[in-house]
């Protein structure tokens, strides 16, 4: 076989934006995410690529946790984009929460476009064994 080299080929048709919907009205995605339980907390864990800590908002009123972020597409200094299936666009998730968490010991930490939110079980909640006695 000769050592033929094929540049990447990219079809430069004109869409619309993935980020407006039909009536050209901003879109908005939902990020997917995994919910883990745990003995002393529930822990979320949310897709959020392009979302930087300076643009995420986590908000909790009363029983409702709501996650949201502005994702920005990269495009890296000196380059040339050729195609793109990574857009701008906001991200948001609304969690409805049972009263079983202290809502001031929520934790929340975003690595590498993954959002990992800790909610503490309150102590009522949390699983204990109990004591049997003999008669």
């Amino acid at each position: 076989m000769g050592s033929e080299r094929k540049d990447l080929e990219v079809s430069r048709t004109r869409e619309r934006s993935p980020m407006r919907d039909s009536g050209g009205r901003p879109r908005t995605f939902t990020p997917r995410s995994d919910v883990i339980e745990r003995e002393d907390a529930v822990v979320l864990i949310l897709d959020l690529p392009g979302v930087e800590e300076k643009s995420l908002n986590i908000d909790l009123e009363r029983d409702t946790l709501t996650i949201s972020g502005q994702a920005t597409a990269f495009t890296p200094e000196k380059h040339e984009l050729m195609y793109r299936e990574c857009w701008d666009g906001m991200y948001k998730r609304t969690f409805v929460l049972a009263d079983v968490f202290a809502a001031e010991k929520v934790e929340a930490q975003l690595r590498d476009g993954v959002l990992t939110v800790t909610l503490p079980k309150l102590e009522k909640a949390k699983p204990r064994k109990i004591a049997v006695r003999a008669g």
